[in-house]
């Protein structure tokens, strides 16, 4: 009995490392879905707040010209600075949800699911390699203006802080898009049959 027992437990050794290990990878693609779920979150409803901040500057400036008969100074700028703010920030939610490249239409020609699994990480792939690339050059804009003492009329803000918005959203986009692609690599079997068999979606 002994014996037998002990066989049976060092037989069920190696089937419990890729457990192990398939835990392990599930816990990782959970800390990396909470990282870019939450940055999308934060950046959603900054968004929020910017629209609200866009809304009243137009609303301020329509009633104080045809209504009131004077300007409310600063109202265009915080309208302009809010746009800027909502369409950069607006990267990593996109990246969160893969709005980004859409890959429909080929994904009608390819019935084979692995090759539809590849072909999703190269459009992240791809998509990654953009964002970097924008980020980079956002850095370099934003970098060249911090010694800049420009500031903007009406606001009196300096231009560098109406500009890091580019480069906040850029980067948060290029973090928030690694994520989902590990995760994706991390969490999508390779060779199990459903996917050599799986219908096209």
């Amino acid at each position: 009995m002994t014996e037998s027992a002990t066989a049976d437990v060092s037989a069920s050794l190696p089937g419990e490392r890729p457990n192990t290990r398939e835990v392990r990878l599930q816990r990782v693609a959970r800390v990396l879905d909470v990282i870019s779920t939450s940055i999308a979150l934060v950046c959603g409803w900054t968004i929020a707040m910017m629209l609200l901040a866009m809304l009243v500057a137009a609303t301020l400036q329509v009633a104080s010209r045809y209504w009131l008969n004077f300007l409310v100074g600063g109202t265009e700028e915080l309208a302009r600075l809010s746009m800027v703010t909502m369409v950069f920030l607006g990267l990593p939610v996109l990246a969160r949800y893969s709005d980004h490249i859409k890959l429909d239409v080929a994904n009608e020609f390819i019935h084979n699911a692995r090759a539809r699994e590849w072909l999703a990480r190269f459009a992240l792939f791809m998509e990654l390699v953009f964002l970097a690339v924008l980020a980079v050059l956002a850095y370099e804009f934003v970098a060249g203006l911090w010694h800049s003492q420009q500031q903007s009329p009406a606001l009196g803000l300096r231009i560098f802080w109406s500009r890091v918005p580019i480069f906040i959203g850029a980067a948060l986009a290029v973090l928030v898009c690694a994520c989902v692609l590990l995760r994706r690599i991390i969490t999508t079997p390779e060779d199990s049959p459903e996917s050599l068999t799986a219908p096209a979606t």
